[in-house]
């Protein structure tokens, strides 16, 4: 399974998880919660969203402040999903 002639550690377990194209169900369930996250962050990450928002500012200056405001919005109402623990009290 691994090359030979070579020691092993804890990351380098992790790289060769992450590069041999091995996925456990940890790594498929993590992938699957946060694939919005991360095919929205590829999107953001390149300058359309902001030609975009230049556009719609030039158009309605209103409707560009509440595009943003409503951004703001879903973001916090995704952090806050993300951190709901209901039984987290009752570890103790």
């Amino acid at each position: 399974e691994y090359p030979e002639g070579t020691r092993w550690s804890v990351e380098n377990e992790y790289t060769w998880h992450i590069f041999s194209g091995a996925a456990d169900v940890t790594a498929l369930y993590f992938l699957k919660e946060n694939l919005i996250l991360i095919l929205l962050g590829c999107i953001t990450s390149t300058p359309y969203p902001q030609m975009l928002h230049q556009k719609l500012r030039t158009r309605s200056p209103h409707a560009a402040a509440a595009a943003v405001i409503i951004l703001l919005v879903i973001s916090v109402a995704c952090m806050v999903a993300g951190s709901y623990k209901p039984f987290m009290y009752q570890q103790f």
